[in-house]
């Protein structure tokens, strides 16, 4: 229901007042109230509808961006890991070209290799330092992304730990999975299936059913209005609260032998 309460107050010249015989005091205060109650009306109940799938539409979207959050903080994750294992190699590869180096200068002393062997590996562990420099900032570059998606500190630092595809954290552990790869018609069947899973629950093909829901309802409410009616119940009260100075007492004045008509005027 819709409530308004209202006062009013009021204030003339003595004059006046005294002139009105009654009818206006000097200073008066009234108050009222109203109230309405809405029984039917097309289009509120539309708009309720309405509202219920855009809410709806806005839920599934935020469904979505969860998802894709996800996604991305996943794909960030093995982005590290794939980052960490490359930059690995290039320093076990400079490990190897220092070794290496070290060896060829023995053969050098003992007179078994030339001078350009040993050029050859200098040049190979500057060309591996250079790529090891590049591994480590390409790392850092997948950790700040990392934390960019989790909205963590970009260069707060990151512990990771080793997986694989046996991991049975990973949908490739579970080695229920592999049977639907034996063969072409048992994968097409579990491909079809995924499919139709991916279809149902899909968080963007949800909003676009809720917001063509809220489209239809608005189109057959402006329809409706062309004949539907708007029911409501409507009551309110007024009342004189206080009046004072001149004319608030008035009391009417009879000439002689009139009939005593004072209990007409409270």
């Amino acid at each position: 229901p819709q409530v308004e309460v209202s006062a009013l107050g009021t204030a003339i010249d003595a004059d006046r007042a005294e002139a009105s015989f009654g009818s206006q005091p000097q200073r008066t205060l009234v108050g009222s109230a109203n109230a309405t109650q809405v029984i039917f009306s097309e289009p509120v109940w539309s708009n309720l509808s309405i509202q219920s799938h855009l809410q709806r539409a806005r839920e599934v979207d935020r469904e979505r961006l969860r998802l894709d959050v996800v996604l991305s903080a996943a794909a960030a994750y093995l982005n590290v890991l794939r980052a960490q294992t490359f930059e690995r190699i290039q320093r076990e590869n400079v490990q190897l070209t220092r070794a290496n180096l070290q060896r060829a200068r023995v053969r050098q002393l003992i007179g078994v290799s030339s001078p350009s062997e040993v050029y050859r590996w200098e040049s190979q562990i500057a060309s591996g330092r250079r790529s090891a420099i590049a591994a480590n900032a390409q790392r850092n570059i997948a950790e700040m992304e990392h934390n960019r998606v989790l909205h963590r500190p970009l260069e707060e630092s990151l512990v990771t730990v080793e997986t694989g595809l046996d991991d049975e954290s990973l949908v490739t552990g579970d080695p229920r999975y592999l049977e639907y790869f034996q063969n072409r018609s048992v994968f097409r069947a579990f491909r079809d299936f995924l499919v139709e899973e991916a279809i149902e629950n899909a968080p963007e093909l949800k909003q676009v059913d809720a917001s063509i829901a809220a489209q239809r309802r608005a189109y057959r409410s402006a329809g409706n209005s062309f004949w539907s009616p708007t029911v409501a119940l409507s009551g309110g009260i007024s009342n004189r609260f206080a009046e004072g100075g001149a004319g608030a007492d008035f009391a009417p004045q009879f000439p002689p032998g009139t009939p005593d008509l004072s209990g007409l005027f409270p």
